[in-house]
C-alpha cells in the first residue's frame, strides 16, 4: 500500500537514522512529537499486550496460567514466553 510523499518521507527519516545520516536537530525534534522510529516494534508490543490481556482472561476462569502449548495462538505464546525466560530473553 502506497503512503504518497509523507509516507516516502517518513521512511526516509527512519532509514537516515538508522545510517547515522539524521542531524540530532531532526532526531529531536521528531521525538518530540511522538515520533515512531520502529514500526514493526510497535507492532510486536501490541502483539504481546494482546496475548498477555488474553492470559490474563484465562488465569481469571481457570485459576492458573497452565495454558497447553497445543492451546492454538495463545498456547503457543505462552510456551514461546517459557522457553524465552528459560533462555534469559524475556
Amino acid at each position: 500500500q502506497k503512503q504518497g510523499e509523507l509516507g516516502t518521507w517518513v521512511h526516509r527519516q527512519r532509514l537516515l537514522r538508522k545510517k547515522g545520516e539524521l542531524n540530532q536537530d531532526r532526531v529531536d525534534k521528531l521525538n518530540e512529537i511522538g515520533f515512531s522510529w520502529s514500526v514493526k516494534a510497535e507492532a510486536d508490543e501490541s502483539k504481546w499486550q494482546k496475548r498477555f490481556n488474553e492470559l490474563t482472561a484465562y488465569q481469571a476462569k481457570h485459576g492458573d496460567c497452565k495454558v497447553p502449548a497445543k492451546q492454538g495462538e495463545m498456547g503457543t505464546w505462552v510456551h514461546n514466553q517459557r522457553r524465552l525466560r528459560k533462555k534469559g530473553e524475556l
